[in-house]
């Protein structure tokens, strides 16, 4: 389906994961949950990397590599800042992990808005 569509259904599946948090209660649900998370994480890591290779220009991959590292080092707080203050807010864990929904929410948003060119990773048929 290609990698821009395998993202967005990754971040679906985020979206997915963190509603089902909320209402998991046994320990079978949790580690039903647990084990979505275990495949879909690697495969968002993977899926996010060849989406930016395709969007590298020739001969510049240490420059935007250097900045996807960087940028996902210097916003890495995000997440934990939310979840934090939703805590504090409303002394609640399971607000706070569907307060994460708007942050994967934008990263598709602003997924599905860029031009992907497919790359030459997987066979032909």
């Amino acid at each position: 389906v290609g990698s821009k569509a395998t993202l967005l259904l990754c971040l679906a599946v985020w979206n997915i994961v963190l509603v089902a948090a909320y209402f998991v209660e046994t320990m079978v649900g949790f580690w039903w949950m647990a084990a979505v998370i275990a495949i879909v994480l690697g495969g968002t890591q993977a899926v996010s990397r060849e989406v930016m290779a395709a969007m590298i220009p020739k001969g510049e991959s240490a420059k935007y590599f250097g900045f996807f590292h960087f940028s996902g080092k210097s916003t890495s707080f995000l997440g934990t800042f939310s979840f934090g203050l939703i805590v504090a807010l409303t002394d609640s864990t399971r607000m706070a992990i569907v307060g994460l929904i708007p942050l994967f929410f934008l990263g598709a948003l602003l997924l599905w808005r860029v031009t992907v060119p497919e790359t030459n990773l997987r066979p032909k048929n």
